[in-house]
């Protein structure tokens, strides 16, 4: 397997709520997803800066594991598809924050326990009040789980989220038959 230099950017906006995103890019792929990123942001008005910053990341809890196993297997993800998007994910965004969520569509959130007790500078609400509040958006339906950990809790909860996943489907197929 060859060897990939990553970059790692936090993208983040606010859009009738708070959006943020990861990107581990393949130091060859920079400057299209840079670009992709650009053009978004300029059709949207959003003109902050686009940076990496690891110790920012160390800072904010992520520990050296966590980044480089997100740096490992990132690599996978990243494709023309998730680039095309990332580029457009405004636009879905305002196609359908006004749609109520199907019923019919199971939901289960897993939420890291830092990102549920941390205080959020950038909301006016506390941490708990904004999961409550986006899980009271999809229904009544919707069921949630704290998870030990940071915001990369499935690195080290996989017996747990792999429970929760068989649960689910179970429970779909009994109320399906």
């Amino acid at each position: 397997m060859k060897n990939f230099i990553y970059d790692i950017y936090h993208d983040e906006s606010k859009e009738e709520a708070y959006w943020h995103g990861f990107y581990s890019v393949p130091r060859i792929n920079r400057n299209y997803l840079l670009s992709l990123l650009n053009f978004a942001r300029t059709n949207t008005g959003y003109d902050y800066q686009v940076h990496y910053k690891k110790k920012n990341l160390l800072s904010n809890g992520y520990t050296e594991k966590e980044i480089n196993d997100m740096l490992t297997f990132a690599g996978f993800s990243i494709n023309d598809t998730l680039l095309e998007q990332i580029l457009n994910s405004a636009e879905f965004i305002k196609q359908t924050i006004d749609f109520p969520f199907p019923s019919s569509v199971p939901y289960f959130k897993i939420i890291s326990k830092q990102t549920y007790e941390t205080p959020n500078k950038q909301l006016k609400i506390t941490p708990q009040e904004y999961q409550h509040k986006h899980l009271e958006r999809i229904g009544g339906h919707a069921k949630y789980e704290i998870l030990d950990g940071t915001h990369f809790i499935y690195i080290n909860n996989v017996d747990r989220i792999t429970e929760i996943t068989n649960d689910l489907l179970e429970h779909r197929l009994k109320t399906n038959n």
